[in-house]
C-alpha cells in the first residue's frame, strides 16, 4: 500500500471504531428500557407518549372488536322471535 492508501485504511478504522463505541454505548443506555417499535419511551415528550399510547390501545381494540363481532353468535331479539311466531301462527290458520 501507499502512503496515502495507509493513511485513509487507518482512519476508516478509527471512524468504525468510533461508530462501533457509540452503538455499544447506545445499547448500554437503552438496556432494560421500554421500547415501542425502536422508540425509546422515556425520550419521547408526553404527547408523543400519549399519541402512542392512543394509537396502540385503539388497534388493540379494534381487533378485539372483530374477533368478538366473527365469534360471539349474536342473539335473535325477542320481539323479532315472538313477531315470526305469530307469523307462523297465522299462515297455518290459514292454511287449513
Amino acid at each position: 500500500m501507499t502512503n496515502e492508501e495507509a493513511m485513509m485504511s487507518n482512519e476508516v478504522e478509527d471512524y468504525s471504531d468510533d461508530l462501533k463505541r457509540e452503538t455499544e454505548l447506545e445499547a448500554r443506555s437503552t438496556l432494560g428500557k421500554t421500547q415501542v417499535a425502536f422508540f425509546d419511551i422515556e425520550n419521547m415528550s408526553t404527547t408523543a407518549r400519549v399519541f402512542f399510547f392512543v394509537v396502540i390501545f385503539a388497534i388493540f381494540a379494534a381487533i378485539l372488536k372483530y374477533f368478538h363481532g366473527e365469534l360471539v353468535e349474536k342473539e335473535l331479539d325477542v320481539n323479532d322471535v315472538r313477531k315470526e311466531k305469530l307469523r307462523q301462527r297465522k299462515e297455518n290458520k290459514k292454511a287449513q
